[in-house]
């Protein structure tokens, strides 16, 4: 078990799919490798690019294999990062027609004799537990209640329609070092993984804070920098997709390309 965690650890695209059971496109393997360590990844995706589901496999895969790893769903509503956690549900009990799946991170999953499965979404925020430790939560769209929080990861869904107040007061949420500790030698202590933003959203205008972490990020990869990953998945991509390397099914149509061109160029 120790080996098949560190060696999912480098290999997520190897332990989506050989742990979790869930096949990738290669654009997809791109998109999860690229911003696996980076300390802020931003995805500009087309329709029908699996926006939802790539970020779910990355949530499922971070909390499993890091013990005490804290990831926030953040969106502009409460329906919409409680959207992405029943993504993350339907892909734990299989609820999805085109993944098969399995039952790995489902046996992970903190359960009680009144919940069979440990997905709360009854009451408050949705959110689920593991056994090492790690939780899932979606957080309530409205700002004024997201305070005094700390994170491992923030994945926000739509970022381009999320606004200045919310980032201003949930990015803060990632600024305490993971391996900050006291009353330790921190020269023995292990590592943790460094706490990380994740974006997704469709493309948005260049008034948003998500045009701005695009810029900024495409700067730094240009000049060599790792601490951001910038993705512009382009419709061109669920077109042609392929799988390891062969061509699969077009995940969207050229008909449906032309009428959004037509009515949004």
């Amino acid at each position: 078990m120790g080996k098949i965690i560190q060696y999912g650890r480098a290999n997520p695209v190897w332990f989506i799919e050989n742990i979790l059971g869930c096949p990738l496109m290669d654009f997809q393997k791109y998109m999860i490798m690229g911003g696996w360590t980076t300390q802020k990844s931003v995805y500009v995706q087309s329709r029908a690019s699996g926006k939802s589901f790539v970020a779910a496999l990355i949530i499922m895969s971070k909390v499993i294999l890091f013990p005490g790893y804290r990831a926030y769903i953040l969106a502009p509503t409460q329906r919409q990062a409680s959207q992405l956690f029943e993504k993350i549900q339907d892909i734990a009990l299989k609820n999805l027609q085109t993944i098969v799946g399995n039952d790995v991170f489902l046996g992970e999953t903190v359960k009680t004799n009144g919940n069979a499965t440990g997905f709360v979404t009854a009451s408050g925020d949705p959110h689920v537990d593991l056994y090492n430790g790690s939780s899932i939560i979606a957080l309530n769209g409205k700002p004024k209640g997201l305070v005094a929080i700390r994170a491992n990861g923030l994945f926000y869904d739509e970022a381009g329609k999320i606004s200045e107040e919310m980032f201003a007061l949930t990015e803060p949420f990632i600024t305490v070092s993971s391996d900050f500790k006291t009353n330790i030698d921190m020269t023995v202590f292990p590592k943790n993984v460094p706490n990380q933003a994740f974006y997704f959203s469709s493309a948005e205008d260049t008034t948003t804070h998500l045009w701005n972490l695009y810029k900024e990020g495409a700067k730094r990869m240009m000049m060599g920098y790792n601490d951001y990953f910038v993705c512009d998945v382009t419709c061109e991509m669920p077109l042609h997709p392929t799988m390891n390397g062969e061509e699969y099914a077009p995940l969207l149509t050229q008909g449906e390309i032309d009428a959004a061109m037509r009515s949004n160029e």
